[in-house]
C-alpha cells in the first residue's frame, strides 16, 4: 500500500509540458508588465471646483418645533429616570414613579399623536 502523501516523480513528458509552458509566459508576458501597471482607483484626476459655487445656508439648530422637541425629551429623560430609580434607588417614593409614567405616557402619546395618517399607495415611505 502507498503512502497517500507521498509525491509522485515527474514524468519526462510532464516536465516538457511545464517547461513549454514557462517558455511561452515569458516570450508573450503580461501586456500591462511593458506599459506599466494597470490604472487604479488611486489615479482618478478629480476637476476643480467651479470657484462662484457657494454652498446654501444650513438650518439653523434651533429649527425643530418646541412641543416635539419637548416630547421627544420627556420620553428619554423620564425612561432615563425611572431606569436609575429603580436601578439605584430602590425604595423610591412611589409618587416618583407614577409622574415619570405619567410623564413618559403623555410625550410618547404626543410623538404618536403627531404620526402621518394618510398614506399614499405610490410612496414606499423613502424620503431624502
Amino acid at each position: 500500500m502507498s503512502d497517500p502523501r507521498a509525491v509522485e516523480p515527474s514524468r519526462p513528458d510532464d516536465e516538457a509540458a511545464w517547461q513549454d509552458l514557462v517558455r511561452r509566459f515569458h516570450e508573450s508576458g503580461p501586456a500591462s508588465h511593458e506599459s506599466g501597471p494597470a490604472p487604479g482607483p488611486r489615479d482618478h484626476v478629480v476637476d476643480e471646483p467651479d470657484e462662484d459655487f457657494e454652498p446654501p445656508e444650513p438650518a439653523p439648530l434651533s429649527s425643530a418645533e418646541p412641543a416635539l422637541a419637548l416630547a421627544w425629551t420627556g420620553v428619554v429623560v423620564s425612561l432615563g429616570l425611572l431606569l436609575v430609580v429603580t436601578v439605584f434607588l430602590r425604595p423610591a417614593p412611589s409618587v416618583f414613579a407614577w409622574a415619570l409614567a405619567g410623564l413618559f405616557v403623555i410625550s410618547a402619546g404626543y410623538l404618536a399623536y403627531r404620526l402621518p395618517r394618510e398614506r399614499h399607495d405610490d410612496d414606499d415611505g423613502a424620503r431624502v
